[in-house]
């Protein structure tokens, strides 16, 4: 009886982990259809040198994801940068950043305008159709965003957010700028006070944008969250570092502070100099 026992315990062994291997690398194969969605750093670094970014997901793929691409508007180049975070992560996370990239894209090259207004307005109507195209089995799922228009020739930048703010450091000085209240994706029309922002930047200014995956990491010694002080004042400790430099202390401290505590989102900085 007990070999019996013992033989269909290690059948039902060997049948869970054929099960558990096949599930990872169709989640390894999505992580490759999500890789190569997004441009490499470097694509990214023909459009703006000065510019990183660091992704790590929880779950193999990951809910953030980067957006970088440049518009020409009579003539004259305009460079677009977006994070976005969308709910979850996993496997419905990157449902949801496909589908998300997509309508971004879509939108940005259809309308191929430089006001971050319209392109949050009908990426919203996108995602929302999307998600809401059953009347029986509508999704409540969203994205937050920060969606920025750097114009070179002015070093004026747009900065349109949602949920997610956006940094400026200068001469070690940290500028926040809030973003709207709101998830995008949720409901059919934006809300009318939808505002954004103008900046004129300064030569030398680090712009970083994120998700909240990164200030929200439990750790430390007393495992609790980084959060957003620690954040700020570490991206002004590294800001004029080169670019590859700041991504790997972003890296290296992320991974220290974690320690022995799980990942617990998905984590997306970029950021790019003037």
């Amino acid at each position: 009886i007990l070999q019996r026992t013992n033989n269909t315990i290690e059948k039902q062994k060997s049948v869970l982990e054929l099960q558990n291997k096949n599930i990872i690398a169709s989640i390894r194969y999505a992580q490759r259809i999500q890789h190569a969605l997004m441009s490499d750093l470097e694509q990214i670094r023909t459009i703006w040198q000065e510019t990183f970014v660091f992704i790590q997901p929880k779950d193999i793929v990951s809910s953030d994801f980067y957006y970088i691409d440049t518009l020409r508007v009579d003539g004259t180049p305009k460079h677009v940068f977006a994070a976005i975070d969308c709910t979850g992560h996993g496997v419905p996370g990157v449902l949801m950043s496909i589908l998300s990239y997509n309508s971004l894209k879509q939108t940005v090259k259809e309308l191929r305008h430089t006001n971050p207004l319209y392109i949050v307005t009908y990426l919203n109507r996108y995602i929302y159709e999307a998600l809401h195209n059953n009347r029986h089995h509508p999704l409540n799922d969203g994205l937050d965003i920060a969606y920025v228009v750097f114009d070179p020739a002015k070093n004026e930048l747009e900065y349109l957010g949602v949920q997610m703010p956006l940094y400026i450091v200068r001469n070690q000085q940290l500028l926040e700028f809030k973003p709207n209240r709101f998830m995008l994706g949720c409901q059919p029309e934006v809300p009318h006070n939808l505002t954004k922002q103008l900046i004129q930047l300064q030569k030398g200014d680090m712009v970083y944008m994120f998700s909240d995956g990164y200030p929200d990491q439990f750790g430390g010694t007393s495992g609790k969250k980084f959060k957003k002080k620690q954040f700020r004042q570490l991206l002004i400790s590294i800001a004029e570092e080169s670019v590859d430099a700041q991504r790997q202390d972003l890296k290296e401290t992320f991974s220290d502070w974690r320690g022995i505590y799980d990942q617990i989102d998905d984590v997306l900085v970029m950021g790019f100099r003037v």
